[in-house]
């Protein structure tokens, strides 16, 4: 629903300069995202008054991005009898830190976990 709040402009491009609550915010779960990398995005609004749906401005204009993870191990060293691994990770165009899992012997599903991490 179109009932977050929204700036004058909205407003006005919607002939209604008083109106104040007209934006929106439709999370998009990951595994769904991960899928549509690339292809183009498509939001229609159902009008109450016509009963039809409408198709909003520049569709086809955005894509969903590529949030994929990135990132590199730098090194394993040993400090003092414990190992410490250290590299990098992050999700392209997210500027929070994310969670590394450690596997030794193969990737998660075959490998043993050992350890996790954020990385920061």
């Amino acid at each position: 629903m179109a009932n977050n709040p929204s700036e004058p402009a909205v407003g006005a491009a919607c002939s209604a300069p008083w109106a104040t609550n007209l934006r929106f915010n439709i999370p998009v779960g990951a595994a769904t995202e991960e899928a549509l990398i690339g292809r183009p995005i498509l939001v229609q609004a159902y009008s109450n008054l016509s009963r039809q749906w409408f198709r909003l401005g520049n569709w086809g204009g955005i894509s969903y991005p590529d949030n994929a993870i990135r990132g590199y191990i730098d090194n394993a060293s040993d400090r003092g009898g414990q190992v410490v691994l250290s590299g990098w990770g992050c999700a392209r165009g997210v500027a929070q830190s994310i969670w590394v899992h450690v596997y030794a012997g193969g990737p998660a599903g075959s490998g043993q976990f050992r350890d996790r991490g954020t990385g920061e």
